[in-house]
């Protein structure tokens, strides 16, 4: 019938505006995996924030051949994110490391906070 190809458009037009949409907005802030392979070497402390929504914390400074390497910590419902950030506050890569790392938090799905919800 000729409702059911209307209605069946309908929902096609509907789902590219989504894909559409979210193309456009780009990816929301927070520590994310995603979020965190956007962070490239020679970023800003600042810029680095507003990709991971907010400050994070300072774990350690390391005295190295007289330059100063902080690590960066910021935690999120997804898991954690690290960044390294030499003196002037500017991502550092290495060869042996990369300037941003994200370690997923594991036994966190959906399914495993439903149950957490409603054990007592």
């Amino acid at each position: 019938p000729r409702w059911v190809f209307s209605l069946g458009v309908g929902l096609l037009l509907m789902a590219v505006a989504f894909v559409v949409t979210c193309a456009v907005l780009g990816p929301s802030p927070g520590v994310t995996e995603a979020n965190v392979k956007r962070i490239n070497p020679g970023m800003t402390l600042t810029e680095v924030e507003g990709i991971l929504g907010g400050g994070g914390r300072c774990m350690v400074t390391i005295t190295e051949g007289g330059m100063d390497t902080s690590a960066y910590h910021w935690t999120g419902p997804r898991g954690e994110a690290h960044v390294l950030f030499d003196e002037a506050g500017v991502g550092r890569r290495t060869q042996s490391a990369r300037s941003a790392a994200f370690h997923p938090v594991t036994g966190q799905g959906p399914l495993d906070r439903l149950r957490k919800a409603f054990t007592p």
